[in-house]
């Protein structure tokens, strides 16, 4: 009917607008890791917490997907793993639109379970095990990051059954494998406490959210010769 015409309309519209602006997003040199946090902090948990402002229905969680959807539409090679009790891979599909796949990835993060970030473990675990190289990691998160009930922490912690894999020492095995690598995180939003990621491990901690995120993410993995050229344009 007319209003199904409409709606319809307004959503293409809004999908051109979107990937025009993503032109101004960064493509990254290498392959791209985005890994989104679901966990339910950020879903909104019993309490029902999470929302963006008392007057909004929005989650953290809905910021954290769209934003990472939009990373995602703009690199060459990029992996897209959700967070939560478990590391659910969504593979980015080229064929589907921009808004669609946010809300498919969004429906998907549903399943990875709110009770821990155990996911993100699963993720350098595997990269350690498998050894694989990686350029850039942007993780979407509100960097309340713990594992397991035994043990379980608002920042640090691991399951009852494996207490020796800490969060930065498993990213110290990580760091030997990637030395190199640009390991971004959006604190999406502020909780109390002490982010695992640390800033003595080379991670950029980036706040809020807004369109600035991506200059900031493009400043921090600029590669040498593109700085070089930079400082060569410059005219005195």
């Amino acid at each position: 009917d007319e209003f199904n015409t409409l709606k319809q309309n307004l959503l293409d519209a809004i999908e051109g607008a979107i990937e025009i602006a993503c032109q101004n997003i960064p493509e990254l040199d290498g392959n791209c890791a985005i890994l989104v946090d679901d966990s339910g902090s950020m879903r909104g948990d019993a309490g029902g917490h999470s929302r963006v402002s008392a007057f909004s229905k929005t989650n953290t969680s809905m910021i954290a997907h769209l934003f990472a959807s939009m990373m995602a539409w703009r690199q060459h090679d990029v992996y897209v793993g959700l967070f939560g009790d478990r590391l659910i891979q969504v593979p980015y599909k080229r064929d589907v639109k921009l808004l669609d796949f946010n809300k498919e990835s969004y429906e998907i993060g549903s399943r990875c379970g709110g009770a821990t970030e155990n996911g993100i473990y699963t993720f350098l675990e595997k990269v350690v095990e498998e050894k694989k190289k990686i350029d850039n990691i942007v993780v979407f998160s509100d960097c309340q990051i713990g594992r397991g009930t035994g043990s379980f922490t608002a920042w640090y912690g691991t399951s009852y059954g494996n207490r020796s894999s800490h969060f930065h020492e498993l990213f110290k095995e990580f760091r030997k494998i990637n030395p190199k690598a640009n390991f971004i995180v959006v604190n999406l939003r502020q909780s109390g406490g002490t982010s695992v990621f640390d800033k003595s491990q080379r991670i950029l901690n980036i706040a809020g959210w807004s369109d600035k995120i991506f200059d900031t993410i493009k400043s921090q993995c600029k590669g040498w010769d593109a700085i070089i050229k930079e400082i060569e344009a410059i005219e005195i």
